[in-house]
């Protein structure tokens, strides 16, 4: 995993034979907030890019993917867009 802004990166190596057949990436993001639940603004984080996704060495055939929709504290929505290429790029929309 690479951080273009930052130019850092971290590997995380799989070598059990558990962990052979990986089907699945996920992106946590946690809602920050105070001690005592004192809730601060939720982050911005749309549009955010994915990119360089690779599955076996080529970019992931789109019709393999399962995106889904992750609904933040305060309703709005951040959506997948669609995949181009070896990304996508997130965007951030109010919930209907």
């Amino acid at each position: 995993m690479s951080d273009v802004t930052s130019g850092q990166s971290q590997a995380a190596p799989t070598s059990s034979g558990v962990f052979t057949n990986l089907q699945l990436a996920e992106w946590i993001q946690e809602d920050p907030s105070l001690p005592r639940n004192q809730h601060v603004p939720y982050p911005d984080i749309a549009p955010t890019t994915i990119s360089q996704m690779e599955v076996n060495g080529s970019a992931p055939d789109y019709s393999s993917l399962q995106p889904q929709i992750m609904q933040l504290p305060d309703g709005r929505r951040v959506n997948p867009g669609p995949v181009i290429g070896d990304q996508f790029t997130t965007k951030d929309s109010a919930s209907s």
